[in-house]
């Protein structure tokens, strides 16, 4: 059996190596295999937008999915129920390799030994005496299976610990709201929320905050569900709940552990935020996200968590609001006039102000667009904000003094990133209201 593409001829194996190969390079975040009536599509999400790459005749579509299932230890005979794994992609130097470690190499290690010139390219690191650290892994690859009617569905997260490990200062905030990030997280306790929808780059940024932190007197320990990037300097602890480790049974513990800061995957109900701002108010620094609309919606979840007024209050010290925008592509960016409709949404007069997009080029897959950043919407709680709370007033009341305040909201940042030519006002129109 074998799959034809750019007049090679592949088998399932070197196809699924030649799929991932590609998505590296064209940055995708997640590839999906999805079996249709008469074929498997394979489409990459790159810079939140899927884009369709393959079609391959469905009787191929068993083995290649069999393929990526043996990579991450799943059971293949197993057809019709979820499934979760996992495997990385290393550089693999079988000259360093002995006939033992040879025999004893995985079938995912196989797969990433094809990877070898495209991991090159991503420039692991070296040792001392110049030649790359052996095995050095560059990928953690999370793998979904799902039953659908017309067969299994696989999506493959790739998470590069490179590209995704970001700085604040990397994540597209202004002066201002880092200033205000920065003054959130230099208190030696309370809990700071990272909200958004699904894909916003909440993860990212609390990964950023854990690094801000980052200090050789301070012990950070962090409860994820799973561990997405593995750090040595981070003392990271990974839930299994079908072994009895779960939030609630981690949280009542975790203090023995003396930790300075707790970093936390997700707050995800009442039990996991309650001990979460409990930990907070014993002197911690709590980080973890929340899925909400804005900073007002992250109160009103927790308030509808049941957690008290006074709780939220007196735990919370900030709370961060984030979407992830495309960015212009820098080779193609053109001068345009966007559509009166448009520009009248947003406050703008035709003829006002300059604007730019991306015509489409190469470099950006004809999309006009290539790479993301960050709009933000960052708030530090004040007394004022606490006494609002507690006195119960109405969500409306509260957003009326974040604003009064001085909060630039998730559309205010928007817009000047578009006057700054990094996005266009069509990008922003279907992020933010």
């Amino acid at each position: 059996m074998f799959i034809r593409e750019e007049n090679k001829e592949m088998s399932p194996e070197n196809f699924v190596a030649y799929v991932f190969e590609r998505a590296i390079t064209d940055r995708a975040s997640d590839i999906h295999f999805e079996q249709l009536m008469n074929v498997l599509r394979v489409r990459f999400r790159i810079d939140g937008v899927l884009h369709n790459r393959w079609t391959i005749p469905r009787y191929e579509a068993e083995q290649i999915i069999n393929t990526i299932k043996v990579a991450a230890n799943l059971d293949i005979a197993n057809r019709e129920r979820p499934q979760d794994g996992h495997f990385e992609l290393y550089e693999v130097s079988p000259t360093q390799e002995t006939p033992v470690q040879r025999s004893e190499r995985s079938a995912y290690d196989e797969i990433a030994e094809k990877f070898k010139n495209i991991v090159n390219k991503a420039g692991p690191k070296a040792k001392e005496g110049g030649e790359p650290e052996h095995q050095q892994r560059i990928l953690d690859i999370r793998i979904s299976v799902y039953p659908s009617v017309n067969g299994e569905v696989v999506v493959a997260r790739l998470l590069n610990r490179l590209d995704a490990l970001m700085t604040l200062n990397q994540l597209g905030m202004d002066q201002e709201s880092l200033g205000k990030v920065q003054s959130i997280i230099s208190k030696d306790y309370g809990m700071i929320l990272i909200t958004g929808p699904v894909g916003a780059g909440k993860t990212t940024t609390l990964y950023s905050l854990m690094q801000e932190l980052r200090s050789d007197v301070k012990n950070i320990v962090t409860l994820e569900d799973p561990v997405e990037f593995h750090l040595e300097w981070l003392r990271q602890s990974e839930l299994k709940p079908e072994r009895g480790f779960d939030f609630d049974s981690a949280l009542k513990s975790i203090l023995r552990q003396d930790p300075d800061v707790l970093m936390i995957g997700e707050i995800r109900d009442k039990v996991a935020a309650e001990n979460a701002i409990s930990i907070s108010l014993v002197g911690r620094i709590v980080g973890s996200t929340i899925h909400s609309n804005n900073t007002v919606g992250t109160i009103a979840r927790l308030i509808d968590m049941n957690i008290e007024r006074a709780m939220i209050a007196y735990a919370l010290t900030g709370v961060i609001s984030q979407r992830l925008v495309r960015r212009i592509c820098k080779t193609c960016a053109t001068a345009y006039e966007p559509a009166p409709n448009i520009l009248e949404y947003f406050g703008f007069k035709p003829g006002e102000h300059k604007f730019m997009k991306g015509a489409g080029c190469d470099d950006c897959d004809h999309s006009g667009y290539r790479g993301r950043t960050g709009i933000f919407e960052v708030f530090e709680f004040d007394e004022t904000l606490r006494s609002l709370i507690v006195q119960e007033a109405s969500m409306k009341e509260l957003e009326a003094h974040l604003v009064n305040a001085g909060m630039k909201t998730l559309r205010q940042d928007a817009v000047e990133k578009v006057t700054k030519g990094l996005t266009t006002l069509e990008e922003i129109s279907r992020i933010v209201s």
